[in-house]
């Protein structure tokens, strides 16, 4: 497990570098695209200065809403959502994916659970948004996989399978590619011990890109 851990963070900061370059490979060629629709020459203009602090009057940004607003627009655009990678600590513990769809997602999740086993779920949410920007809540359904040490048979595991109910909050950084997150499930076991309830819940947080 612990290699595992270690192996999936060393990949997140790797993904985290090169959304950095595709990241500002996007804002040099949207500002260039912007210069070119326009009459101004970007020879005569820094674009690695386009902050509110550095703003002065020019024949591009009629004021600094306009310029915020465009630095905003970058910002959106590149830091995307198109998938999220990350942890989940809780009942279950493990690695957790989320493939964003516009106002909906898809959740998986793999890990362990407390009662010495492991626990394979997944979800379809609908997002809605709240304010502050970027703040989120969530809920969805799905199904959920245990399997665990059965103390009542030697060498014997059991196995769970059910549906899923879940709610949750999440909080993705308007300035970098992160996403956290808390949430709650209500499981509904169908195999081996029917219609039997087990609340769970966690936190988290995801790298995006």
């Amino acid at each position: 497990m612990r290699k595992v851990v270690v192996s999936f963070l060393l990949g997140t900061i790797a993904l985290f570098q090169l959304n950095q370059l595709k990241a500002q490979s996007f804002e040099l060629n949207t500002a260039q695209k912007h210069f070119n629709n326009t009459n101004f020459s970007p020879i005569n203009y820094k674009i690695s200065t386009l902050d509110l602090e550095n703003y002065s009057e020019d024949p591009i940004f009629k004021n600094a809403n306009e310029l915020a607003a465009y630095r905003a627009s970058i910002n959106q655009a590149y830091i995307r959502r198109d998938w999220g990678i990350g942890l989940r600590l809780g009942d279950p513990t493990g690695i957790n994916l989320k493939r964003y769809l516009g106002g909906n997602a898809l959740e998986f999740n793999l890990g362990r659970v407390f009662n010495d086993g492991f626990s394979l779920f997944g979800h379809y949410l609908f997002q809605n948004p709240l304010e502050p920007e970027g703040l989120e809540w969530y809920f969805g359904f799905g199904a959920q996989l245990k399997t665990f040490d059965n103390n009542r048979f030697e060498n014997q595991d059991e196995f769970d399978f059910g549906g899923d109910a879940i709610i949750g909050l999440e909080y993705t950084f308007s300035d970098v590619p992160i996403s956290v997150f808390v949430d709650a499930i209500l499981f509904v076991e169908l195999i081996d011990d029917p219609f039997n309830l087990d609340l769970d819940a966690g936190i988290g947080a995801r790298y995006n890109f």
